[in-house]
């Protein structure tokens, strides 16, 4: 199941326009965002379709880039005009195949990690939370409960992932 609840919007006493998650009357109300923390209506349903297009056209970029990055460290290391011994002992030319796959022997614990980082992660009312309570250290707690996934992946994915470690184990 996609949703584990639906937020029903109530209608105010003085307007009769439902009014959101925020409190506020949103005309038209569409849906509470929680990654922009406002409610979606019709005054600012283009800008929330601007946003999304620019998320869209930021991770494109990022995409292109780190593609043009690892070309160039292909070219600059010349690994295309590389060569390996087979299993008769010949010499073989490493094609793009053979380039790839040392990099992609176990993607699947990385691609856990990080949708764990996505579910589990701080989200921009927590960060925005964070910022006023600058001064009260016990609310950082939340931020301290994981260890790092770069240092050890495994005891990451115990301490927040739960039950995904059994399942690739």
């Amino acid at each position: 199941m996609w949703h584990l609840f639906i937020i029903t919007p109530t209608l105010c006493n003085k307007c009769l326009i439902c009014t959101g998650v925020c409190n506020r009357c949103v005309q038209r109300f569409d849906h509470h965002c929680v990654w922009v923390n406002n409610c979606i209506g019709a005054q600012n349903t283009r800008y929330f379709l601007l946003y999304l297009l620019s998320v869209c056209a930021m991770a494109g970029n990022i995409a292109v880039l780190t593609a043009d990055m690892l070309l160039q460290a292909v070219l600059r290391t010349g690994l295309l005009h590389s060569h390996y011994i087979d299993e008769q002992g010949e010499q073989q030319h490493a094609g793009p195949l053979i380039i790839i796959q040392p990099g992609h022997l176990e993607p699947l614990p990385l691609e856990v990690a990080l949708l764990i980082l996505v579910n589990k992660g701080p989200r921009v009312p927590h960060i925005i939370q964070l910022w006023n309570w600058q001064d009260q250290p016990e609310h950082y707690i939340m931020v301290l409960e994981c260890p790092s996934p770069g240092k050890d992946l495994w005891g990451f994915l115990e301490v927040c992932g739960g039950t995904l470690v059994e399942d690739i184990a």
